[in-house]
């Protein structure tokens, strides 16, 4: 299983899977809108994950000098 994504010049991207690969070929039918989704539903999976402490390390304080 090899799902190729690129990106365009134009600043699009294309990707590319099996169409014939049993677990690929379930993306044959999706839209743009699935695969957008698909990659938003996979990044919060990924942050949920992360902890807290990760996620800000490289910012300092400034999460505590942002204004309400």
């Amino acid at each position: 299983m090899v799902i190729k994504v690129e990106l365009l010049g134009d600043g699009d991207f294309e990707i590319e899977w099996d169409e014939n690969d049993p677990v690929e070929a379930q993306m044959n039918d999706w839209s743009e809108q699935d695969f957008l989704d698909a990659i938003s539903e996979g990044c919060e999976q990924i942050f949920a994950e992360l902890p807290l402490h990760e996620v800000y390390k490289d910012q300092g304080d400034s999460k505590s000098k942002q204004s309400p």
